[in-house]
């Protein structure tokens, strides 16, 4: 099942210390940052990210969730994304540049779906941001699904509705893992009262 739940993101946005900004095609746009800070608020544990890109994101939840450990991870090499996602491979200099120097922060290189779990104090909430694929997707989403040991985790995935559902699109493959996974789970995502023209790109599901 996939529910909406009616939220005003200005309203939960002023909680935030953050600037409002629509980052470029590679950064969570602040509407979704909102909801994922919103959402990590909603959990005492600590945060796994998995695609840091150049860590805006990362830094959005370290600074505003300070006694929280932040782990982010992503790949060492385009080698191992998807040809359409390759342009979200920064230089390694850029890589996690505007969180790497947060004393919360943990940048992790590596492919999400071979690190161990048990090297992450405490994750309570997942945030997936990087194989889009559906192969990907679904196999980042089932490492977390055994990887979340307590009551009350979250999984939180990005790019969950495309604004086109064709092969173009880069959420295409996260929707179409979701809605099968929504016959299992129930998937939540916001509909923003404020924002009408604006969609939510988050997905969520309380375990």
């Amino acid at each position: 099942m996939i529910i909406e739940t009616d939220v005003r993101i200005k309203d939960m946005g002023s909680m935030f210390d953050m600037e409002p900004f629509h980052g470029d095609n590679q950064t969570t746009p602040y509407k979704d940052q909102v909801a994922l800070l919103w959402l990590v608020g909603m959990v005492e544990g600590n945060v796994l990210e998995i695609g840091t890109y150049q860590g805006k994101t990362t830094a959005e939840i370290a600074k505003n969730y300070p006694d929280k450990l932040v782990y982010t991870i992503d790949c060492l090499s385009q080698e191992d994304m998807q040809p359409w996602q390759r342009a979200e491979f920064p230089p390694i200099e850029e890589r996690g540049m505007f969180a790497r120097n947060l004393s919360n922060v943990i940048l992790i290189n590596g492919n999400s779906r071979e690190f161990n779990y048990n090297a992450i104090i405490d994750p309570m909430i997942v945030f997936i941001d990087g194989d889009h694929s559906y192969e990907g997707v679904k196999q980042d989403t089932e490492r977390a699904l055994s990887g979340l040991k307590r009551r009350g985790s979250i999984i939180v995935w990005h790019d969950f509705w495309p604004w086109r559902d064709d092969e173009a699109s880069i959420g295409v493959g996260v929707k179409r893992y979701l809605m099968e996974l929504s016959e299992q789970y129930v998937i939540e995502r916001y509909k923003f009262l404020d924002m009408p023209e604006e969609q939510s790109n988050i997905g969520f599901l309380h375990l």
